[in-house]
C-alpha cells in the first residue's frame, strides 16, 4: 500500500518541504502530509508551527479581522521566515546550504530521535539556531584550526 501523501509540489529537488506540527500536542497534526516521496526521498524536511494560527482574515467579515487557520499553508511562512532571517544574517547562502542548515538544527519531537521521520522529517525547525548556523556558513578555517 501506498502511504506518501506528500504532494507533487512538496516533492520537487530542490525545495523545502514542511510539516504542520500541532504545538499543544507535540505532533504532527493529522492533515499534515507524510513521505517518503514515491521514488523514496525523505521529505518533509522539516516541522513548523501550523496548528490554530492566528491569520488576517482578508476574504470575510471585516467586522472578524482574525481568523484561525491550520495547516501547511501557515506552516510554510514559518519556515519562509527563517529563511529570510537566515539570508539576512548571511546574504550569500546557497540553497543547498539553506536546506542543510534547517535539516541539522531541527529538533526531534519528544522520545523522537534526530533521524528523519515520515510525518516530521528532520524535526522541528529552530529558527535560533538556523540563524546561528547561517552566521558561521562563511567561516573558513585553515589547517592550524584558525577562522578567518
Amino acid at each position: 500500500m501506498d502511504a506518501s501523501s506528500v504532494s507533487a509540489l512538496a516533492c520537487g529537488q530542490r525545495i523545502i518541504s514542511v510539516a504542520n506540527l500541532d504545538e499543544a500536542r507535540r505532533r504532527a497534526h493529522i492533515t499534515s502530509s507524510q513521505g517518503p516521496t514515491r521514488d523514496g526521498r525523505p521529505k518533509p524536511d522539516v516541522a513548523a508551527p501550523g496548528t490554530e494560527i492566528l491569520a488576517a482574515n482578508g476574504f470575510g467579515d471585516p467586522a472578524e479581522p482574525w481568523i484561525s487557520m491550520t495547516g501547511t499553508s501557515m506552516a510554510s511562512p514559518y519556515v519562509a521566515g527563517v529563511v529570510g532571517l537566515m539570508l539576512a544574517a548571511e546574504p550569500n547562502l546557497t540553497a543547498a546550504q539553506i536546506l542543510g542548515i534547517l535539516k541539522a538544527t531541527a529538533q526531534p519531537l519528544p522520545g523522537g530521535t534526530y533521524e528523519w521521520v515520515n510525518d516530521c522529517g528532520f524535526g522541528v525547525i529552530s529558527p535560533e539556531a538556523c540563524v546561528a548556523a547561517a552566521t558561521r556558513a562563511s567561516l573558513r578555517r585553515d589547517v592550524k584550526g584558525r577562522f578567518s
